[in-house]
């Protein structure tokens, strides 16, 4: 098991955008299990996270730094959409500068290249194959440990 810092910025915080409650829960079981500190603020569409992002809703941003992990297909704006969005020249750099993690069941070629093709961090399958979201909690933790974020 990994070790934990005792300091405050030891924590990871997440964005995540799911629409999905079961798999929202898992993913909150699976960093609970690990033991692992995390702060997750939910969104359950990608028009919902484009507000917290933007400061247009009364769910607050995670503490900086923070990761997204977001979903491919969802109603309202899927993730490939607010990846578009996030990219955009338009965007505030901090929102441009995102990082983000897909977490999708889609194991579609055209998904995944069109995740990476809007600079994403990687494309992690929701599947419970590799140690399924454990294995996947462990992974972004060690990232924010050893990743130096913008």
């Amino acid at each position: 098991m990994l070790q934990m810092q005792d300091d405050a910025g030891a924590k990871l915080n997440l964005l995540l955008v799911e629409d999905d409650e079961i798999d929202r829960k898992a993913v909150r079981r699976a960093f609970h299990r690990k033991k692992l500190p995390v702060h997750i603020v939910e969104a359950m569409d990608g028009q919902e996270a484009l507000d917290i992002l933007n400061g247009r809703s009364d769910h607050k941003l995670p503490p900086e730094p923070f990761i997204i992990l977001l979903d491919v297909n969802m109603p309202k704006m899927g993730g490939l959409e607010l990846l578009q969005q996030l990219r955009a020249e338009t965007a505030d750099p901090k929102i441009r500068n995102s990082i983000v993690f897909v977490l999708s069941t889609s194991e579609a070629a055209r998904d995944l290249d069109r995740a990476y093709a809007l600079n994403i961090a990687g494309y992690l399958l929701k599947s419970a194959e590799k140690g399924g979201l454990d294995a996947i909690a462990e992974m972004l933790w060690s990232y924010r440990q050893l990743v130096i974020f913008p």
